[in-house]
């Protein structure tokens, strides 16, 4: 079996596999950049999630409980990151106003 290690060899923080999403989501202002990232947990997790309760439930029928619970999961997620992203900023502002 061919092994990620055996191709790339050992990933390290200055590979350019490893830097070249760090940089895409340093780009971005903050509030995009929490809700990127949430979406992506939360959907993730709900797909995976989807996935162990339809091969449970009904095999065939796993990669439709994928999406059913990783396509709501995602939306909840990027809720979640704009709701964070935005305390993040009001309370960065509130403390630059409480300084000047």
């Amino acid at each position: 079996m061919l092994d990620v290690a055996d191709v790339h060899g050992d990933l390290t923080a200055d590979d350019p596999l490893v830097r070249a999403p760090r940089a895409g989501l340093a780009a971005l202002p903050l509030l995009s950049r929490t809700v990127v990232i949430s979406a992506t947990f939360a959907g993730v997790a709900g797909a995976i999630v989807g996935l162990v309760l339809g091969l449970r439930t009904h095999a065939p029928t796993a990669p439709f409980a994928v999406v059913e619970l990783g396509l709501p999961a995602t939306i909840v997620g990027a809720l979640a990151g704009l709701a964070i992203g935005s305390v993040i900023l009001a309370s960065r502002r509130i403390a630059r106003w409480r300084r000047a």
